[in-house]
């Protein structure tokens, strides 16, 4: 597991090596203390079985590996980033010919091609739909010989001022996933929204996703709440084309509020973490090889260092996660990433 937290990286500018923690933000008025009850590996433990359920899910490994297949190379364009918004929005996000129409997943070409399956009415006037195969989450292939597992049915639910793309996943006789994005865009910059859930069949994840991109860099902004397990967390952060990060992860669990701030370079990062509006740790060092001590100074324990670090690694994942969701927006939306 990675020690290094960052805004996701895997995608063009948005998986940049942000790895950035560094310029230590302000401690919020609070007062230091070495003797605040602050349990890091508590934290790691109530934030990892979240990242679990959704890295876990099945709509989550089965698009992680599909998701980039699905195209329609006849669909209407998407806004670019240089128009603005009063620019006249496209006809609509599929073309009419296909509309309540299957595609099928072709081992030959490694592409998605319309079948001549029955039309879908659900779908007739409003959306496609792909099938899904079972996948190796490891390989990140199909396996074969094909084996279906479900659909994802995507539909254009835009306005005549915004366009919406809608996004379900049935796997296994399961909604597994089931959210709306939205993209605005303005002389100066692309903003996709995103919001629904993600299930991996036993817990549900609710989440909220902004993502924006202008000729400063990108800000993001990732809302994710587990109702079930009475935890929630926000991760808010930022990366000029200079390579300026700053990120600020907030989470909510058993009653206790516990935010980290950090700022700074690939190379060198300081930062805070505050409980319960109490600083009880200072960070520094690099995204690599991050390090921890109390606000007098002291070293903290390896094993509560180590939690943080872990704590650091699983939240990159989470982010990879909604990131492989969000790949059939990003390309029927032209998401600039």
């Amino acid at each position: 597991m990675s020690s290094s937290w960052s805004i996701p990286k895997r995608r063009g500018a948005l998986r940049a090596p942000a790895a950035a923690l560094a310029a230590f933000l302000a401690a919020c008025g609070s007062e230091p203390s070495d003797t605040v009850d602050f349990d890091a590996a508590g934290l790691y433990q109530s934030v990892a079985p979240v990242v679990i359920s959704v890295e876990g899910s099945p709509a989550t490994q089965t698009l992680g590996v599909l998701g980039q297949k699905i195209s329609i190379d006849s669909a209407a364009p998407a806004y670019s980033i240089d128009e603005p918004s009063g620019s006249s929005a496209p006809a609509g996000l599929f073309p009419q010919e296909v509309l309540g129409k299957t595609f099928e997943y072709d081992p030959a070409s490694r592409r998605y091609r319309l079948s001549d399956r029955p039309v879908v009415p659900e779908l007739e006037n409003k959306g496609v739909r792909f099938l899904l195969y079972q996948v190796d989450p490891a390989l990140r292939d199909v396996v074969s010989p094909l084996r279906e597992t479900g659909f994802a049915d995507l539909t254009d639910e835009s306005s005549t001022s915004s366009k919406t793309l809608g996004v379900k996943a049935v796997i296994d006789a399961q909604t597994l996933l089931d959210y709306d994005a939205g993209a605005t865009t303005t002389s100066a910059s692309f903003t996709l929204s995103a919001g629904g859930f993600v299930s991996d069949g036993s817990t549900v994840i609710d989440f909220e996703i902004t993502q924006t991109f202008s000729q400063a860099g990108i800000e993001t902004r990732y809302l994710v709440a587990a109702p079930e397990k009475d935890v929630s967390l926000e991760f808010q952060g930022s990366i000029s084309l200079g390579g300026q990060t700053s990120v600020k992860l907030t989470v909510l669990h058993g009653g206790n509020t516990t935010v980290i701030e950090a700022s700074g370079t690939q190379g060198s990062i300081t930062g805070t973490i505050t409980h319960n509006g109490t600083r009880v740790i200072n960070i520094a060092g690099t995204s690599d090889n991050p390090v921890f001590t109390s606000p007098s100074g002291a070293s903290v324990r390896a094993d509560q260092a180590e939690a943080l670090r872990r704590l650091f690694g699983t939240v990159d994942q989470l982010l990879s996660s909604f990131d492989d969701l969000l790949v059939p927006a990003y390309g029927l939306l032209n998401v600039p990433v």
